[in-house]
């Protein structure tokens, strides 16, 4: 682990904006601006395997988690550390994801550890995101993550 990163502040602040977006376009149901935070082939992808490639199913991720959440579901990112790849176009973030739901106290539905590949064209896009679920639980899957798991199932709720 270097001690000195080599992130920019202005890349710092553009990856916060960019992961505030996805936060706050997922718990409103604007699935086309959520889409638009990926790269034209930008994949959401759960650790065990299930996958959403490209912007028509990307874009049906927020309505999906709307209608399962009641559009009272918070996703937060936070404990963002942002590395370098291979280029100064490219960026591994991780983050921490607890997914708030707030009809059950404000209670914790859900924690998600992130793991984003961004590129930089014009702007900084979502290459491929993987969610994994941290914790076990008796409470069924919520959230983006929990679309991902079912989303051949979902694709049927819009």
């Amino acid at each position: 682990m270097a001690c000195i990163s080599t992130i920019d502040i202005q890349t710092r602040l553009d990856v916060q904006e960019l992961l505030s977006h996805f936060s706050h376009f997922l718990d409103h149901n604007q699935g086309a601006c959520w889409a638009d935070l990926f790269t034209i082939d930008g994949v959401f992808e759960c650790a065990d395997g299930n996958r959403l490639r490209g912007c028509a199913e990307l874009a049906s991720v927020p309505a999906i988690v709307n209608e399962r959440g009641g559009g009272v579901w918070r996703h937060l990112i936070t404990a963002v550390v942002i590395k370098r790849v291979n280029t100064r176009k490219d960026l591994i973030v991780q983050a921490y994801g607890p997914v708030i739901d707030m009809n059950q106290h404000s209670a914790m539905a859900a924690f998600y550890d992130y793991s984003f590949t961004l590129k930089f064209t014009s702007s900084w896009h979502i290459a491929h995101a993987l969610a994994r679920r941290v914790g076990g639980s008796t409470a069924p899957d919520v959230g983006a993550a929990a679309v991902a798991n079912g989303a051949l199932n979902s694709m049927a709720l819009q």
